[in-house]
């Protein structure tokens, strides 16, 4: 059996030819096989072709939103534990889209809208879209899809076609290449990045539906269930927490772009959503664990002139070595700050200090 050698074509022969005979020329001990090599490196150096950042700064291009400040061109997550209504979200966020109407207090750029229902079946999706109300611009649904690669191309099918602008992958493992260990950073990383390569390419926004761990995290953003390649390759990472029951919703988002969001939304009927408004402290203590948050409530409520670690810690059923960490925490973020020898006030009951979340 005949292998196939690589070699190059007239053109690139002689354009290797011409500027090795340089490189001999301009160093004569140079031999013939070095000035070939080197020739070629420089030759694609040359089709690399990096660009200088005098030439980048010169680029006038802008970044567009199809919701205003949170998804972008690329790829978005949207994460939430098991029951949260991160499909209702997505659902509604789609809608408007669709229509180019307004979702939660923000803007949306109207686009066509590819919803991937990979989890619900049709009945389940058929209910809640009645729920929903009109559907007045492009949002189309499918009920199964291929994975991996295959994947891929078939999106890249539909957008040429249909010329969508949006899809929404309810739920993302589904289209991941057979065989995938979610927990693996390498096998989903790669895919991340064939999939963001893509929306950015089309300049599309592609948006992926995960579940959120139970533990809870410092930072909401590793809340992602399953390897970092997940949040590592997003754009955006947007995260849903509820208590149980609870009819109001913290929404999360932090991403290459924009800036961090923190809004809650309140779940009226019809499972409608509305932005909830909010005092300077609640605003404050979205961007907060937890823990961190039970520690600035109870200072601001309980302890506006100040105290100290112990207090609260008798408090809040915590060590005192606990609190304090959290107070460390709570005073990067610009949420408290120390007035004295071992004595804590949150920044937000003085009146003569700002409540901006430093960034």
């Amino acid at each position: 059996m005949t292998r196939a050698i690589n070699t190059p074509d007239a053109d690139e022969a002689e354009r290797i030819t011409e500027i090795a005979g340089r490189l001999i020329e301009a160093d004569p001990g140079l031999s013939p096989q070095e000035a070939d090599k080197q020739a070629k490196k420089i030759m694609r150096a040359d089709d690399l072709a990096p660009v200088p950042l005098t030439e980048v700064q010169k680029i006038e291009r802008q970044r567009f939103w199809f919701w205003d400040g949170i998804f972008t061109t690329g790829l978005a997550i949207i994460a939430a534990k098991k029951g949260l209504l991160k499909s209702w979200l997505a659902l509604r966020l789609g809608i408007a889209l669709s229509a180019g109407l307004p979702f939660l207090g923000k803007c949306t750029k109207k686009s066509n809208v590819l919803y991937l229902a990979l989890e619900l079946d049709e009945i389940a999706i058929a209910e809640r879209a009645r729920l929903c109300g009109d559907v007045r611009g492009c949002f189309d649904v499918l009920f199964s899809f291929r994975r991996g690669n295959d994947a891929l191309s078939d999106l890249a099918a539909l957008v040429d076609a249909r010329g969508y602008s949006v899809i929404i992958i309810d739920m993302l493992p589904a289209i991941l290449p057979a065989g995938t260990d979610g927990n693996g950073y390498d096998e989903v990383t790669a895919f991340m990045l064939k999939l963001r390569r893509f929306a950015q390419s089309r300049e599309l926004s592609i948006i992926c539906l995960l579940h959120a761990g139970k533990a809870p995290r410092e930072d909401f953003a590793d809340a992602v269930l399953g390897s970092t390649g997940f949040a590592g390759q997003a754009d955006t990472v947007a995260v849903l927490q509820r208590k149980r029951g609870d009819s109001v919703l913290k929404f999360l988002s932090t991403g290459n772009h924009g800036k961090d969001q923190a809004f809650k939304i309140r779940i009226g009927e019809n499972v409608s959503m509305e932005v909830v408004e909010e005092s300077e402290l609640e605003k404050q203590a979205a961007y907060l664990s937890a823990e961190q948050e039970r520690v600035l409530m109870t200072m601001t409520e309980f302890y506006p002139e100040g105290t100290t670690p112990i207090v609260l810690a008798g408090v809040l059923g915590k060590t005192s070595d606990a609190v304090r960490i959290q107070l460390n925490r709570l005073i990067e973020r610009g949420a408290v700050e120390r007035i004295g020898r071992g004595v804590y006030q949150a920044k937000c009951t003085n009146p003569n200090k700002t409540n901006e979340r430093e960034r």
